[in-house]
């Protein structure tokens, strides 16, 4: 009998960690790197673009340095630039609703933007309600029939307006009060 030897495995040619150098059949030519490059970089440029065309009203509040810039790309594109619409930054102050004769009310109310910029005025929804709070009557007021100065409100600005209203509907023992509510329409 021939003595058993036992068989060694061969030794291996790469280890895990050897330096392999790419085969270049699998990597794409330069000129298609550079299309993919070009692409990506023109989306990024036009969800900027999109961006800016949607915030633009907020970044002229915010940064008065851009404006020249962005009315510049309103003029291009057809925009409008206009004050931010901020509801959380309106504060109804104060305000009342006063029977003045037979069907004349004055309601009285102070609007304050309490914003560190700029915002557009908003529009005043009026409800008259009953002793239960249920709503009976309602009127949306627009700002210029509010009387509000200029297009927008300064920031940290108040101002004090006073609408006169004729209403056939008569302060009675059943309608006990009044809403006021700040919105954007």
């Amino acid at each position: 009998d021939a003595p058993v030897t036992p068989e060694v495995p061969p030794a291996p040619t790469e280890t895990l960690f050897s330096d392999v150098a790419p085969d270049p059949r699998d990597t794409p030519p330069r000129w298609i790197r550079r299309l993919w490059l070009g692409a990506a970089l023109l989306l990024a440029i036009l969800l900027l673009a999109q961006w800016v065309g949607h915030e633009k009203n907020m970044l002229a509040a915010r940064a008065p340095a851009l404006q020249p810039a962005l009315r510049a790309m309103c003029e291009a594109i057809g925009c409008v630039l206009t004050a931010p619409q901020s509801p959380e930054s309106i504060q109804i102050e104060a305000s009342a609703y006063d029977p003045l004769g037979e069907d004349m009310y004055r309601l009285s109310l102070t609007l304050r933007n309490r914003a560190n910029w700029a915002i557009a005025p908003p529009a005043i929804e009026l409800t008259i309600t009953d002793a239960s709070e249920r709503p009976l009557v309602r009127r949306v007021l627009l700002p210029d029939e509010l009387g509000v100065q200029g297009e927008q409100m300064d920031a940290h600005s108040a101002q004090e307006l006073t609408i006169y209203l004729r209403s056939t509907l008569a302060i009675a023992p059943g309608l006990s009060g009044y809403r006021l509510t700040a919105f954007y329409p």
